[in-house]
């Protein structure tokens, strides 16, 4: 039998050594102790441009995936062309207008399809994605047009890569087409007026198009360009087609007075 003069001596040793253990967890995971030793002695130094930048913290991406971050920018803007006058006077030719939509066509697997994307990608996201395509820009002779539709966060589901990697890339192309009688449309062309003197109808389907400077912009092809850039509102002039947007016939009421 244990007397009891003995078990308070017990009790009372365990509670020191509970409380010397969360004390030290707690002394632990502050991490003041490491901070200023890690810093004593320490003098900032210029950094050499030739330095890898600074990696972000995941909570920082976590909150905001595409904040804006100094080298970065500065990095793209040195690749970036310079984009042309806003309100420069500009003319297409027929010639131009038709080498855009040939080359349209080559970056979709069928018309009316979402174009393809022309270069590697990792598949991992849209960050790497929106670097180019957020605003648009040149690189090196090289078009990336803005997003012509809203953000979303998936860009292969719908863009696929035109080329590899693939897994199945070694299997013979008979193995991966099966007999189907889809046809695709046919290449969008230039329509006519819906009354006469009006401005052109829209040629194409209006949905997930709804910024037009996306390939109508300064940046965009000079065949597609518009010779008025710093418009905003493009439905304005311009009327979608109810055939392109695949919207149901209805007839119009006659307006007011017109039978009188």
């Amino acid at each position: 039998m244990i007397e009891p003069s003995s078990g308070r001596g017990l009790h009372i040793f365990l509670a020191v050594v509970v409380g010397l253990a969360i004390i030290g967890f707690f002394a632990g995971t502050r991490g003041d102790g490491f901070k200023a030793l890690s810093k004593k002695g320490y003098t900032d130094s210029a950094r050499s441009e030739h330095e890898v930048m600074e990696a972000r913290a995941y909570r920082e991406l976590m909150a905001d995936p595409f904040s804006k971050s100094s080298q970065r920018d500065e990095a793209l803007a040195k690749l970036q062309s310079a984009s042309p006058d806003l309100f420069a006077v500009y003319e297409r030719t027929q010639a131009e207008h038709e080498a855009a939509l040939a080359a349209r066509s080559e970056r979709r697997a069928y018309a009316g399809a979402p174009p393809t994307i022309p270069h590697p990608v990792r598949q991992t996201g849209a960050v790497e994605c929106m670097a180019c395509h957020s605003e648009g820009l040149v690189i090196d002779g090289k078009r990336a047009p803005a997003m012509s539709h809203r953000f979303m966060t998936n860009c292969t589901q719908c863009h696929v890569v035109s080329e590899g990697p693939m897994g199945f890339s070694e299997r013979a192309p008979e193995d991966l087409l099966l007999d189907n009688a889809f046809v695709g449309r046919d290449s969008f062309r230039l329509a006519g007026e819906s009354v006469a003197g009006a401005p052109p109808v829209i040629p194409h389907p209006s949905v997930m198009r709804t910024n037009c400077a996306s390939c109508h912009g300064v940046n965009a092809d000079p065949g597609l360009r518009t010779s008025h850039p710093w418009r905003t509102n493009c439905t304005q002039c311009h009327a979608p087609s109810a055939t392109m947007d695949q919207r149901p016939h209805q007839e119009l009421a006659p307006f007011w007075g017109a039978h009188e």
